[in-house]
């Protein structure tokens, strides 16, 4: 789950439903789109990529995901999640949208 502990918070009674509703979906299904998308509905595309799109692979060398300024670790799972591509991805991981 993504963690917007705040989100909500002093928002409308519509709204916090949303983000409440938000909140019940599975890891997959939040990664494949973020808690501002979900708001504003099926009109605005994510713009998360697909691992196909980026040319996500093992990792060759020093750069990785772990390593990534895109990548970024769950505190509550664990499970590494990035702000450019879909779904779970791995540390030792990599792709073409990597950057120090």
């Amino acid at each position: 789950m993504h963690d917007y502990p705040k989100a909500g918070k002093n928002a409308s009674k519509h709204l916090a439903h949303q983000i409440e509703e938000f909140r019940q979906m599975s890891d997959e299904e939040q990664s494949k789109i973020p808690l501002l998308y979900f708001i504003l509905g099926q009109g605005t595309p994510a713009f998360k990529m697909s691992k196909r799109d980026v040319d996500y692979k093992k990792a060759e060398g020093k750069e990785t995901c772990a390593n990534c300024r895109y990548a970024y670790q769950k505190v509550k799972t664990g499970k590494y999640i990035c702000s450019w591509v879909t779904g779970k991805i791995r540390p030792e991981d990599w792709c073409n949208k990597w950057r120090k």
